[in-house]
């Protein structure tokens, strides 16, 4: 993407000092001291990890992208006020329309966890909470259907033997998915109760 490429160069070289017309013609970029902040790299970790949270329960809960969530979050005070100076960030990614503290949890909310945070997420007017209570319920089954069925293959003492480690270490791994997911479905579900 030469062209995207260059107009970021452009646009940063009065930051850079650099002298040189086009990309091509500069010397190594070296980033000044000032405007080096690893602690930087930190918070941002930390915003992606909760917005990773809240977009995986939108999933799980088939909450439209089009549809703005309210949070309300309690925990750790210092991640609290890393998710208010970031707040833009996280209504944009999340697609969330407000953040509040809270020391209750919601009626009919569903939970998540991120980073020493517990956000609430209220499901009124945004779901119909039977009808998701019911698919969650038969997706969880099918989940569960489908980590017996990997622990049955694993029990076996005639698949281990015969069968390629390579194919193995596949079931492992797909237990261990199953596993994860049964989890975050049954909190999921516990929580619309």
């Amino acid at each position: 993407m030469p062209y995207l490429t260059e107009e970021l160069f452009s646009e940063l070289k009065p930051f850079t000092g650099e002298k040189a017309d086009f990309l091509l013609q500069a010397r190594p970029s070296q980033i000044p001291p000032h405007l080096c902040r690893p602690e930087a790299m930190v918070d941002m970790e930390c915003i992606m990890s909760m917005v990773s949270s809240l977009r995986t329960l939108r999933s799980q809960l088939n909450i439209s992208p089009a549809v703005k969530i309210k949070i309300h979050v309690s925990g750790d005070p210092a991640q609290q006020k890393l998710l208010f100076a970031y707040a833009p960030y996280v209504h944009n990614l999340a697609k969330v329309e407000s953040i509040e503290n809270t020391t209750n949890r919601p009626a009919q909310s569903a939970v998540t966890m991120a980073n020493g945070l517990i956000f609430y997420v209220p499901l009124a007017g945004v779901i119909d909470v039977e009808a998701e209570r019911l698919r969650l319920s038969k997706e969880l089954d099918k989940i569960t259907e489908d980590l017996n069925l990997c622990r049955n293959q694993l029990s076996n003492p005639a698949f281990i033997q015969r069968a390629p480690e390579s194919e193995v270490l596949k079931i492992k791994k797909r237990e261990e998915e199953f596993k994860t997911k049964q989890a975050g479905f049954s909190e999921t579900l516990q929580s619309l109760s």
